[in-house]
């Protein structure tokens, strides 16, 4: 499980701190963001970060490999043709 401290992160940064972080990482990529795009991307951001604590909580062994192959759909087993 996540620690407390990292679980009460999102709720430590306040709007404002987080909209200074989306312009810095704006910039940092050469954007200049206008206020409204802004308000529109925080509550997207937020939920990045959401997302990101709860993949925090995940505990993997070191010795855990990456998948190599992924679907985007379960194995299904396939239908036999019909012979004509």
């Amino acid at each position: 499980m996540l620690e407390a401290r990292e679980t009460d992160m999102l709720r430590d940064i306040s709007d404002q701190e987080l909209k200074e972080i989306i312009r810095t990482l704006a910039r940092g990529v050469d954007l200049d963001l206008s206020e409204e795009r802004i308000e529109v991307m925080l509550p997207q951001f937020k939920q990045q970060l959401s997302w990101l604590e709860t993949l925090k909580s995940f505990r993997l062994p070191l010795e855990a490999e990456p998948s190599i192959i992924f679907q985007l759909r379960p194995h299904l087993p396939r239908k036999k043709k019909r012979s004509q």
